[in-house]
């Protein structure tokens, strides 16, 4: 067989849990179609003596939902071996929005992220409303890595609420049209719904995010995370009242087993560090840094 590419001598880390291995890989057709001692024709062959060889690798924490507008490529994570990435964490996406609305994302973005707002406005064509036709127009960019997403919930609070969704409590009716949207999203490929009480997440004004304004008494978890309810009740705050979270988690779980499968988008077609100088100026937050270590020093002991 005639290769399109070999890539040569390369110790082989495939992923599977074997230990790595010596080997030659032949790619054809854009697809790896032999490994092992390749001495046939190629019309590329690489020399990876030296280097490890391995599939790419998934990042399941990035926030390239605005960077993805104007970084075809995905840097930094194409130089480091990426080729997925999952965006969308902590509550932070572009959909659902309204363009007329689009400062109240960039407003919950644009600190946490480390984005500013102008470069937001002058890197972005808003031509979406809801998160299906957001993933519309991510198929169409050119892209150099594959990209999945979750949905937000600060853009889903903020398009719901507007402006009271950095300061009121949502009404049944503003529930009613979270579930709405939130169901929306997955069926038409969101990987999940993301969210964050974090305290380092702030406005620019130095605001919690929408996603930190409701107060209750629930919290959104897994069952593995309900034995550290005490060790952690200083650090989780409620998402929502008790009531509407158990709503929620209902919801997801009946719909979610008849919906699709998430909806990557792929190529051809750096996560920005977060800025901690907000939080580290607020004292109430490194004391609630000193609780959460002396929980972890106790839990390992």
């Amino acid at each position: 067989m005639a290769f399109d590419l070999v890539v040569k001598d390369g110790m082989i880390v495939d992923g599977s849990g074997l230990p790595r291995y010596r080997a030659d890989i032949g790619v054809k057709d854009g697809k790896i179609a032999e490994i092992g001692r390749i001495n046939g024709a190629a019309k590329e062959t690489l020399n990876a003596e030296g280097r490890v060889v391995a599939p790419g690798f998934v990042d399941g924490h990035t926030h390239m939902d605005a960077q993805i507008f104007w970084d075809p490529i995905g840097t930094s994570s194409c130089f480091q071996g990426v080729t997925s990435v999952v965006m969308g964490n902590c509550g932070f996406t572009l959909a659902p929005c309204r363009a007329e609305e689009a400062d109240l994302v960039m407003r919950n973005l644009e600190r946490a992220e480390d984005i500013s707002r102008a470069a937001m406005k002058a890197g972005i064509k808003w031509r979406w409303e809801t998160f299906p036709q957001f993933l519309d127009v991510l198929d169409a960019l050119p892209k150099g890595i594959n990209y999945a997403g979750y949905v937000g919930h600060c853009a889903i609070r903020t398009h719901v609420m507007g402006q009271r969704a950095f300061t009121d409590q949502a009404t049944e009716d503003d529930l009613k049209a979270m579930i709405h949207h939130t169901q929306e999203a997955i069926a038409a490929g969101a990987h999940g719904f993301s969210t964050t009480r974090s305290v380092a997440h702030q406005t620019s004004d130095d605001k919690p995010v929408a996603s930190r304004r409701p107060q209750g008494a629930g919290l959104l978890r897994g069952p593995e995370q309900a034995r550290d309810r005490e060790r952690t009740a200083d650090h989780l705050r409620p998402v929502q009242p008790a009531h509407q979270c158990r709503r929620l988690a209902h919801h997801l779980r009946h719909h979610r087993a008849h919906l699709p499968a998430g909806r990557p988008h792929v190529r051809p077609g750096p996560q920005p560090g977060a800025e901690r100088a907000a939080f580290l100026r607020d004292p109430a937050a490194v004391r609630q840094v000193g609780r959460l270590a002396r929980h972890a020093q106790a839990a390992a002991c």
